[in-house]
């Protein structure tokens, strides 16, 4: 994906979403440093994109470049009134709270942004997180189980996976999860 919206950049200098896409690949691939560059320069550019992509691209930048979870959090709301079937809307609402460590209000925002797009990954993730910080391991298991069933796997999931056997002491479980 990187070198797509790089690519993308290169043939269009002012294409703000890729550019908030771009801040959000670096975010997720552990390249955190890269992103808040790409987030700023999405965010100086969103008076030239629709209201929707304004929302996902503030997101990028109240996360990114100022690390701002509480604004994040209150324009996820606003986001999610205003989009109501928007996954990713959900999924940020969730992560905001979650970073705030509003953990039970996180989960309903996650559980919808599950419902909306069953294939999306983070709020599998992400409310594995929540339910883990929770105490609510085998809800946190189930979660797990939910993606696998609805064909979702990706590292992220994987990682949970290892905590919730390691928080078991299950060495087999770990295994499999890390091999």
């Amino acid at each position: 994906a990187l070198q797509m919206f790089e690519q993308a950049i290169k043939i269009d200098p002012n294409f703000a979403l890729a550019q908030a896409l771009l801040s959000g690949v670096y975010t997720n691939t552990r390249q955190s440093a890269l992103a808040p560059e790409w987030s700023r320069k999405a965010f100086e550019l969103r008076d030239r994109v629709s209201e929707r992509e304004r929302c996902f691209i503030s997101w990028r930048y109240y996360r990114d470049a100022l690390q701002a979870v509480d604004q994040g959090l209150e324009l996820a709301r606003a986001w999610t009134t205003a989009y109501p079937r928007e996954p990713f809307a959900f999924n940020s609402l969730g992560w905001a709270a979650m970073g705030l460590g509003q953990y039970q209000q996180a989960v309903e925002p996650l559980r919808e942004s599950m419902r909306l797009d069953p294939k999306f990954i983070p709020p599998y993730s992400n409310l594995t997180a929540t339910l883990t910080a929770l105490n609510q391991f085998d809800e946190a298991r189930r979660v797990l189980e939910d993606a696998r069933a609805a064909g979702v796997d990706h590292i992220a999931l994987r990682q949970e996976a290892y905590v919730l056997a390691f928080i078991a002491n299950d060495t087999e479980g770990m295994a499999r999860e890390r091999d």
